[in-house]
């Protein structure tokens, strides 16, 4: 997910001086600065979910936030994402965030 990767990105570059992390929700996925997501901040960066592939499961420890640590990329917020689609059969893709940051 480009969301994941660009957070990830920031983080380890520093940008800012910041931590970056991504928000999962259903219909949305938002990019946000600093290590909690507040809803109303206007550096906060969402990304639409199409309607068609919509997210079907979050399942990451803590909650439905990932946040990458500064210099190294990891999280201690792992699991995985998956969305799904139906065209003639259902279509699924697993997004998976391991310890080290790595995304699948």
């Amino acid at each position: 997910m480009l969301a994941l990767t660009r957070a990830r990105s920031r983080t380890l570059a520093s940008e800012n001086g910041m931590v970056y992390g991504v928000h999962f929700q259903s219909d949305k996925v938002v990019l946000f600065t600093g290590s909690t997501y507040a809803t109303s901040s206007v550096t906060n960066e969402p990304y639409l979910i199409d309607g068609r592939a919509p997210i079907h499961s979050i399942s990451i420890v803590g909650g439905s936030n990932v946040v990458f640590k500064r210099l190294t990329g990891e999280t201690t917020n792992t699991g995985t994402v998956v969305i799904r689609a139906y065209s003639d059969k259902w279509l699924w893709s697993t997004t998976t965030i391991s310890a080290s940051g790595i995304i699948e």
